[in-house]
């Protein structure tokens, strides 16, 4: 049976091309018609995590290609329609198991809406509530954007350690919307901030938070004097690249052999913020931050998280396959 996400995931993209090169209203509508049709009242069904993150970011694309006709356009109204009919509706993804998706950010992009008020803040360590917040985004983030899954008792101990830095990312009703997360780490005699992770809920794609985020997260770390930060990226993640590379992030790797690396190998990236700094090593960059952990949590706490996430992320991806083939 053909995955649900495949063929809403082909149709957004449909709708993408058509929007943007304003060519046939006819092809659109009927696309949107069919979309109606196809999906009325079923469970959307994906194959993985950055399925999911692709079908948020085409929609927020097309609500932006269409809020140039008016929001009394017909292709708008109809658009909104299928806006309609899709949110709150039932996902299940691979690796993630159930959740909502939610297309009120695309409603309020075409209709030309205010959109959330972000505001930036460092995460107050002493504050039990914000801790609490924090990490349960922060352990939902690892799966969206990994399909894997990071205990709380990992995250906790981690983000209210000495040398971690937080910087969240909130809407006008301060929940929480994105994060970056990192330790000031003594890497060959030198400060450097390594991030552990960065991401924003996936229903506010290409709104440029993540820019912001980055920014904001970059003259944090400035200011308390590291001298280079460092992280690290998946190979095939080229929009993540790209920013980095627009923020002043080197790699070792050319970007010509990024591109023939597979999917799942990690690109060590680095930025440095004091003059006379010279590059960061990745290999002790990666020693120092596992040191870290490993003292901050304990061998055999480590060990027993280590396992209780590999078994989790085993039970979900047989669990959620499971129901692809009923």
């Amino acid at each position: 049976m053909a995955s649900v996400q495949t063929t809403l995931f082909d149709s957004f993209k449909t709708l993408c091309d058509n929007t943007l090169l304003a060519t046939d209203k006819g092809i659109v509508s009927k696309c949107l018609s069919g979309l109606l049709t196809a999906y009325k009242n079923k469970v959307i069904k994906v194959l993985s995590p950055s399925g999911l993150i692709g079908l948020h970011e085409k929609i927020i694309t097309i609500s932006k290609c269409l809020f140039s006709r008016g929001p009394t356009d017909t292709l708008c109204q109809e658009w909104k329609k299928v806006l309609g009919e899709l949110h709150n509706r039932k996902v299940i993804t691979i690796g993630i198991g159930p959740s909502k998706f939610d297309t009120s950010i695309a409603v309020k992009v075409i209709d030309a809406q205010a959109l959330p008020k972000i505001t930036f803040q460092e995460l107050n360590k002493n504050d039990k509530q914000a801790v609490e917040d924090a990490v349960s985004e922060m352990a939902k983030a690892e799966e969206w954007a990994f399909g894997t899954f990071l205990p709380e008792g990992f995250i906790k101990p981690l983000l209210t350690s000495l040398e971690s830095k937080c910087i969240l990312a909130k809407d006008e009703n301060q929940k929480i919307v994105g994060f970056v997360w990192g330790f000031n780490l003594n890497v060959e005699n030198r400060k450097v901030f390594h991030t552990f992770a960065m991401a924003r809920k996936v229903e506010f794609a290409k709104l440029g938070i993540g820019n912001s985020l980055s920014d904001e997260g970059i003259k944090t770390i400035d200011a308390s004097k590291a001298h280079a930060i460092s992280l690290n990226v998946l190979s095939q993640n080229h929009r993540a690249l790209g920013l980095y590379r627009k923020l002043g992030f080197q790699s070792k790797v050319s970007e010509d052999d990024q591109k023939k690396l597979p999917k799942d190998v990690k690109i060590f990236m680095f930025k440095t913020l004091r003059q006379n700094t010279n590059s960061v090593d990745a290999k002790a960059t990666g020693k120092a931050m596992t040191t870290y952990i490993i003292n901050t949590l304990g061998y055999i706490r480590l060990a027993l998280l280590e396992l209780i996430r590999r078994l989790v992320i085993l039970w979900k991806r047989i669990y959620y396959s499971n129901l692809f083939v009923r």
